[in-house]
């Protein structure tokens, strides 16, 4: 009977160890991928709307990883909105993906929007013309660009959270009908021209750097009449918004001409003088009265956001 005992005890003390070791135990499963997700920098927002589309596509390359090639394996990884079209914040995955290769490392990630392909390996995207980008919101979208880096993953917390900001500049004038003009005038039988913006520039993907090319020379008269914008008969306006390289403007700032029945209209010099920087805003409503124009109020506020009345003159 002893025996008996003995053997029952022995057999309950090997299924407990058995029970513990269970617990223990790590099953690898393969390698474990990165895990994107991202938003947008409140109250930042698209040239579209607030928020993400349903196609959109950001780059994503690994920048640090100490122990092991991620580095040189993932650059310019395609990730595809997969959650939260027509939100701020959405999930984002990859046909081919970034997987971690050590258990122990620290990845460090960088990412931009929009995604493009074939990218030198400077990372550079570069335009010599953004001026005839701006007919509408979706061509718009293509350079708005926004970026993030020095964002922190591992293989047992993989979650890479981007949350972007834009990197160019946005120039929003809101044209104005005044005294002597009637608001439906606003609709038809205008022309508008802007100078003093470089067009040419680039949007270092690797830095999230987007800069004018100071080799290049203001553009001194840009037609902007057929741009993007928003008639309000109503109202008496015209809204145009304009997405730009930052850039540093010379001492007279930007010139403004409205032409309307055979009469021209323009800004006084310095009127329109934004700093342009990378993500800012700056909104200027110009009142074309037939006796000349008046820019009024330039504020900043986060985009941030600039507001600014000119007047303009005959």
């Amino acid at each position: 009977m002893r025996q008996k005992y003995i053997a029952i005890s022995l057999l309950a003390c090997v299924l407990t160890a058995c029970s513990h070791n269970d617990e223990n135990i790590v099953v690898n499963d393969g390698p474990v991928a990165a895990q994107i997700t991202a938003g947008l920098n409140v109250p930042a927002t698209r040239a579209e709307n607030q928020t993400w589309g349903t196609d959109d596509a950001i780059g994503v390359t690994v920048t640090a990883a100490p122990t092991s090639n991620m580095e040189t394996m993932y650059r310019n990884v395609e990730y595809t909105i997969s959650t939260g079209g027509n939100t701020q914040s959405a999930t984002f995955t990859s046909a081919t993906g970034i997987y971690f290769q050590d258990e122990n490392e620290t990845v460090t990630f960088s990412a931009y929007f929009p995604y493009q392909s074939g990218l030198a390996e400077n990372g550079i995207i570069s335009h010599d013309d953004i001026s005839t980008m701006q007919t509408d919101a979706a061509t718009q979208e293509t350079i708005d660009y926004l970026y993030d880096d020095n964002v922190t993953a591992t293989q047992t917390n993989p979650s890479v959270n981007f949350i972007f900001e834009h990197k160019m500049t946005k120039l929003i004038l809101i044209v104005k009908t005044g005294a002597g003009f009637t608001p439906s005038e606003i609709a038809t039988g205008w022309s508008f021209n802007l100078g003093g913006l470089i067009h040419k520039g680039t949007f270092d993907t690797n830095t999230g750097i987007a800069i004018a090319d100071a080799t290049a020379s203001p553009v001194s008269a840009w037609n902007i009449t057929d741009n993007c914008c928003e008639v309000d008969s109503e109202a008496g306006t015209r809204t145009y918004i304009m997405y730009l390289y930052p850039q540093t403007l010379t001492s007279s700032g930007l010139s403004f001409s409205a032409t309307y029945g055979g009469q021209t209209y323009t800004t006084q010099t310095g009127a329109i003088n934004p700093a342009l920087e990378e993500g800012n805003s700056y909104e200027y409503t110009i009142t074309v009265n037939q006796t000349g124009l008046i820019v009024s109020g330039c504020t900043i506020e986060p985009w941030t956001e600039h507001s600014e009345e000119v007047t303009a003159e005959q």
